[in-house]
């Protein structure tokens, strides 16, 4: 259980429609983004998605000069790094 990417590049400041497939029938994900180092509320955290099925996420336009990670809530050791350009 893993993503397939461990990095995606988005671009700072605008909103954009995020398509997230989960390949494992049965299981649930979904994909949340927070500050890197953040304990508080994620900036983002879409709905939980049971395989095998795809859902688009609205995800919010994120800051400029942060670091920040994706994440599934329900599995913490499955995240990757967010690229900002």
């Amino acid at each position: 259980m893993k993503f397939d990417l461990a990095k995606i590049t988005l671009t700072a400041g605008v909103a954009v429609e995020l398509a997230f497939t989960n390949n494992d029938a049965g299981i649930p994900h979904n994909v949340g983004i927070r500050e890197v180092g953040s304990t508080g509320e994620p900036l983002f955290n879409g709905a939980h998605l049971t395989g095998i099925a795809t859902i688009e996420y609205g995800i919010p336009a994120l800051e400029a000069g942060k670091s920040y990670e994706f994440f599934c809530e329900i599995h913490p050791n499955m995240k990757g790094t967010i690229e900002l350009q």
